[in-house]
């Protein structure tokens, strides 16, 4: 049975086989947005044909966010394996119970889907190698693990009775109610069993305002694991986020700020043994988070400067404007700007101040300080730079051969870079290691050992390098040393842009 949407469609039974062949064709309508579209999924049901009317009937069960399908070439899935996990606790050492060779697409309206070329036509035939996973090379060996959605506590700028809910490949849980109120402790935890890799990417966080009748939501936050692990050495790690505050966003557009929440995610590894009955759970957590073992929180001031606005011409004639800086749920004072009206077109109209009344508005406000995770980025921008320069410098030279004494002219002088090098790498050594700030999350400490690993083995690669060039005695040998400088400067490089890239969302956070 094939669900979306609300709406279930089901194949014809197949009879005394444990290799059914359907070649059945089922679409399903949906009429919202894009966003929308992501947070929903298909589910994929697996009956017993004796009793395959009946719910209790079902023995195994795939689910795939919309959203893995859309952000694939064309918007689909072709010729895939489907592992159906078992429902219930099932006898089974195994992780699935039987797989579903699938075609899944999504085409807009009015749009016509790009066609799909099959290359090799057995290859798909290898289910190891074919599984219906959101990255290609993702890792071959799946693991059963519970995704724990720790929600500790709210603060928002209406009162009202809130709750927490969190969905995740198609299952969704909640907290309980909070009393009423603009803060409120909930110490849950919310898990959920699955699988890593998975075909669900997306844990979606709504908060809802609850009464005796019924629940809204008033904001919804969707996080995508691709931004919670982080792959080391073509190794996905478990997704883990957190402890940190989540900033929510609702009414138009999400331009509303509603308030934040502490939460954090992490990844336990089951037993391949163990079928839980029930997959999802929510769980008491009595030991309260003791926020400052995780960052220090500093008054940071902002300061904005109007110098000239633009306004639709269809309002009224302005000779002041009653203007304030917002940040969140935090306002600066208001106030009066004098403006004089200078038109342009008939459709708008600039507007700049008054000579001599430009405003300046301050706001400050109390936020946790991620400033520390740019020494990291400092040291390796740093190191690289180094390299670089090095690196210009051989091919300039370009390893100029003395004829008289065969061996490379410039000799001392390069090697005598490489130890300036090798000691700049120590110290960026020393300066991520030997740090005093917090280490925030495990995935911090995960980053963090990378790195480091990834300086050791520099360091490493210079040492050889040193020898190589001391040792050099042809054009072949030194062009081999130069090859090996250059390869070591990419890996060097590919570890600072992946940095560059965790601060940008690190700032957008």
């Amino acid at each position: 049975m094939v669900s979306c949407n609300g709406k279930h469609k089901r194949t014809r039974i197949a009879y005394r086989t444990d290799n059914p062949y359907f070649n059945e064709y089922f679409s399903f309508s949906l009429y919202c947005s894009e966003r929308k579209l992501r947070r929903k999924g298909i589910k994929f049901s697996l009956y017993r044909p004796s009793v395959c009317t009946t719910m209790h009937s079902c023995i195994g069960e795939f689910h795939v966010d919309l959203n893995t399908v859309w952000e694939q070439k064309n918007h689909g899935f072709s010729k895939k394996w489907a592992s159906f996990e078992p429902i219930g606790r099932a006898p089974s050492i195994k992780l699935h119970c039987g797989y579903l060779l699938i075609d899944v697409s999504i085409s807009c309206a009015m749009e016509v889907p790009s066609p799909i070329k099959l290359y090799d036509e057995e290859a798909y035939e290898v289910i190891e190698s074919n599984r219906l996973l959101p990255i290609p090379d993702a890792n071959e060996e799946l693991q059963r693990v519970r995704y724990c959605c720790n929600i500790y506590r709210g603060e928002f700028v209406a009162s009202a009775e809130y709750a927490v809910r969190v969905s995740y490949g198609g299952l969704k849980v909640r907290t309980k109610p909070s009393t009423f109120g603009r803060s409120f402790r909930w110490n849950e935890k919310l898990c959920f069993v699955g699988t890593n890799p998975s075909p669900n990417q997306i844990i979606g966080i709504d908060l809802l305002t609850t009464n005796c009748c019924y629940s809204n939501v008033k904001a919804a936050k969707d996080i995508h694991f691709s931004s919670l692990a982080m792959r080391t050495d073509d190794v996905y790690n478990l997704p883990t986020y957190g402890p940190a505050w989540l900033p929510l966003y609702g009414g138009t557009q999400d331009s509303q700020y509603v308030g934040r929440l502490l939460i954090s995610i992490s990844t336990e590894i089951l037993s391949i043994q163990s079928v839980p009955a029930h997959k999802t759970q929510a769980i008491r957590l009595y030991e309260p988070l003791v926020e400052s073992n995780y960052w220090e929180e500093q008054v940071f001031v902002i300061r904005f400067r109007i110098i000239a606005l633009q306004l639709f011409s269809h309002l009224q004639p302005l000779h002041r404007m009653l203007v304030y800086l917002s940040c969140a749920d935090i306002h600066s004072k208001v106030n009066t700007l004098p403006i004089e009206k200078l038109t342009l077109s008939r459709r708008s109209q600039a507007v700049r101040c008054v000579d001599g009344a430009e405003t300046i508005f301050t706001i400050k406000v109390q936020l946790p300080d991620y400033r520390h995770k740019y020494f990291i980025q400092a040291a390796l921008g740093k190191l690289c730079e180094g390299a670089e320069q090095l690196q210009d410098l051989l091919r300039g030279a370009m390893l100029c051969f003395d004829g008289k004494n065969g061996i490379l002219s410039k000799r001392e002088h390069f090697i005598r870079l490489l130890v300036q090098l090798d000691s700049e790498c120590m110290r960026a050594h020393e300066q991520i290691a030997e740090s005093t700030y917090k280490q925030h999350t495990k995935l911090d400490q995960v980053r963090k050992s990378h790195i480091l690993q990834q300086l050791l083995s520099v360091k490493s690669e210079l040492v050889a390098l040193k020898t190589s060039l001391a040792v050099a005695t042809n054009f072949e040998e030194a062009s081999h040393v130069m090859l090996e400088f250059e390869n070591m400067l990419n890996n060097l490089s590919k570890l600072d842009h992946d940095v560059r890239l965790l601060m940008k969302t690190v700032s957008s956070n």
